[in-house]
């Protein structure tokens, strides 16, 4: 039982690693990306927005300048300083005039007054809050005015547009001048409250293009030669990684929950119908005869069952056809070294009346002696061609016919281990079919390394064999009950020794020969070495 909860935990563990584990690197990856999204998406959002403000500040700034260009075009202000007063009271009116047609120029976004100041050399006009003397500006500033007609100049705190109002006629200097402080450029902006709502916006106009500190900031050029500049501090950035990754870590734990409900339910059922499975794999009688089991369902594990049921039932047969064949083996050891001996005996008897009759039998028990006298593990193929040769002068005498036989093969290949008879039955098949009594009987056998493969050929020119010959042979290796035992067992053999791929071909033509081709894989590397 401790064993069975044991496999049911690693089963249990398996199945939450297997689940678990690509959901966490799923949700991970979704969640920075959706991280990386949303902070690419206010990047995108912040240039936006930078850049609708700093058009509005800068249609604000062309509007001033476009003032500016109106009051030096309509001359009535640069008039009142430049002309000569007759009396206060004339002066007073045409002050008055001037306030109110200054009062009739108004802010582009707000319709708010805007702060005009007006510098001037004139000694007969006394200062206000509108009329400032000269001397307020420094001579730099003076001279730049005159210079460039048009002067910006900026601190942290606001903007003033200088004009020249000046006529070159009269040697009195008029100057105007614009004022908007900070405060009020960022009423314009008020539009964007909603937009810039998020304390996270943080706006600023300043002189200079880069910030120092650590934030993700747009920064605009505006007209009057300052820089407009929207920044979000970067601690928002990591703000947004950290809650996706706290909602992604709630998303896994609840999921990770969900999976341990499903994984105990999973490996409980398939525990289960292991467990079983094991428990009628481990009885005897499985391994004795599968037939005397009782038929049991095991779900998904049906098919492994009836398969591990073939493998024994498979594994049964081979063992009782291997004991078969070993009895074979034993009871055909036992009849060659009968004859072998048989034939000895009779030797010295024939030697009394016939010495042809005892070469004879001399020839045939040197064959039979050939035949069991080398172990299976150390016989090779130069052994085979002597017991070949042994054979071939057996039947030539038996015959009273001299047969031919021609051998070419590859050293390299004669030292090789095989199997005995290997070549034998195919030699017996050429004399007996092919060159039988022939006068002119060749038979050629050869042998060399063609690729990954030993190729042997046994070649005749005797009487050939027809089509039907040839079709009845080939089907007779996969016949047991063929006329052809000899060649059938020979060709099995080789397949069950040097591999499936291993291969018999026979090519026969009437009143030409027949040629059989060996090809023997598996043992190139015993080649090599």
């Amino acid at each position: 039982m401790k064993t069975k909860k044991s496999f049911k935990s690693k089963v249990r563990y398996l199945l939450l690693l297997n689940s678990l584990l690509p959901s966490i690197i799923l949700i991970v990856s979704i969640s920075l990306l959706i991280s990386i999204s949303q902070w690419n998406r206010k990047g995108v959002n912040l240039q936006t927005i930078s850049e609708r403000m700093a058009e509005i500040l800068n249609i604000q700034f062309e509007n001033y300048i476009n003032i500016c260009d109106n009051i030096a075009v309509d001359g009535s202000v640069r008039n009142l300083f430049t002309s000569k007063q007759n009396n206060y009271v004339d002066f007073i009116n045409d002050y008055t005039r001037m306030c109110n047609y200054l009062d009739g120029f108004y802010n582009t976004y707000n319709s708010g007054k805007i702060n005009f100041a007006i510098y001037h050399n004139n000694s007969l006009i006394p200062s206000s809050d509108l009329i400032k003397p000269l001397d307020n500006l420094s001579s730099n500033e003076i001279k730049e005015i005159m210079d460039n007609n048009y002067l910006w100049k900026n601190n942290e705190e606001r903007s003033i547009l200088y004009k020249n109002l000046s006529n070159k006629e009269s040697n009195i200097t008029v100057i105007l001048s614009i004022t908007a402080t900070n405060s009020e450029l960022k009423e314009y902006l008020s539009g964007f409250k909603k937009e810039l709502s998020d304390t996270e916006y943080k706006l600023e106009i300043l002189n200079f293009e880069n910030r120092e500190d650590d934030s993700y900031y747009c920064s605009m050029p505006l007209k009057n030669g300052q820089f407009l500049v929207v920044s979000i501090p970067i601690k928002i950035k990591y703000k947004i990684f950290v809650n996706n990754i706290l909602i992604c870590f709630i998303i896994c734990l609840i999921i990770f929950l969900l999976l341990t409900v499903h994984a105990n339910y999973n490996s409980n059922k398939v525990t289960k119908q292991i467990y079983n499975l094991l428990q009628y794999i481990n009885d005897e009688k499985f391994y004795i005869e599968t037939s005397k089991l009782e038929e049991t369902s095991f779900g998904e594990f049906d098919k492994i069952v009836d398969k591990i049921k073939d493998m024994f039932y498979e594994i049964n047969k081979m063992q009782q056809e291997n004991l078969n064949l070993q009895l074979q083996y034993a009871q055909s050891q036992i009849n060659p070294h009968l004859l072998y001996n048989s034939l000895s005996v009779l030797k010295w008897d024939c030697m009394k009346y016939s010495s042809e009759l005892a070469e004879k039998i001399t020839s045939l028990a040197n064959y039979y002696r050939a035949s069991i006298g080398t172990k299976n593990d150390s016989y090779t193929f130069r052994d085979e061609i002597e017991l070949i040769k042994k054979y071939v002068n057996v039947v030539s005498l038996m015959h009273e016919t001299k047969y031919n036989v021609t051998i070419s093969i590859d050293d390299k290949v004669l030292d090789l281990k095989t199997i005995q008879h290997i070549f034998q039955p195919f030699v017996e098949n050429s004399i007996l079919h092919g060159i039988n009594k022939k006068e002119d009987g060749l038979i050629i056998i050869s042998g060399n390394i063609i690729g990954d493969c030993i190729v042997f050929k046994i070649s005749d020119n005797g009487y050939g064999m027809h089509d039907e010959t040839i079709k009845l042979f080939e089907d007779s290796i996969n016949d047991e009950n063929g006329e052809f035992h000899g060649i059938r067992n020979t060709v099995l053999r080789i397949k069950y020794y040097y591999g499936e791929y291993s291969s018999v071909n026979i090519v026969s033509k009437p009143n030409i020969g027949t040629e059989v081709t060996i090809t023997l894989k598996n043992v190139i590397d015993s080649v090599d070495e």
